[in-house]
């Protein structure tokens, strides 16, 4: 269903607790000059570590919004509905940098719908769709008459995958 919405939400626990001590902020007024510089100084850096976790939850955030928009078909139907995506596509789309959407997706896992438990990487997989598709024909293959590889092939293209013939034999190993 087209209109079926998906809510991605990111899990991060200690992000709703973390703050600076409001008593942190009373000791800079009260300090000494040769100390004061010290504290706000040390004041400053630990509200831009809260920033940047602020902004890294964000950044992750809008990328799980866009993944799930352009594999909505993938993570509601399966692996068959996977659209080739590239970090370097979701990162222009985003305005970040590439190694931004890397960093993010690097060993990080999401729940799908259905309870799966998929590594992000899973999302930028180019040849699931194919590989998804073979097993679909592998399976529905005569077993005492199977299909040949250049045969597989023909099927795969009119199905909009254009792949080598070694390419299917790779894969028919892998199955």
């Amino acid at each position: 269903d087209p209109k079926q919405q998906l809510l991605v939400e990111v899990i991060i626990p200690y992000i709703s607790f973390l703050d600076i001590n409001p008593l942190y902020v009373q000791s800079i007024k009260e300090a000494t000059d040769e100390t004061k510089n010290e504290l706000r100084s040390d004041y400053e850096k630990a509200n831009l570590f809260i920033k940047c976790l602020q902004q890294r939850n964000n950044t992750m955030q809008r990328l799980l919004e866009r993944i799930s928009a352009l594999q909505k078909e993938y993570i509601l139907k399966g692996e068959k509905f996977n659209k080739p995506l590239t970090r370097a596509q979701i990162a222009g789309e985003l305005k970040v940098h590439e190694s931004t959407i890397s960093r993010a997706v690097s060993s990080k896992s999401v729940q799908l719908p259905d309870g799966k438990i998929i590594p992000m990487s899973l999302f930028f997989d180019r040849s699931m769709g194919i590989r998804a598709e073979l097993k679909e024909i592998i399976n529905a293959e005569k077993k005492d008459d199977p299909l040949s590889d250049s045969e597989i092939v023909k099927i795969l293209l009119k199905k909009g995958f254009e792949v080598a013939r070694r390419t299917v034999a790779k894969y028919r190993l892998m199955e």
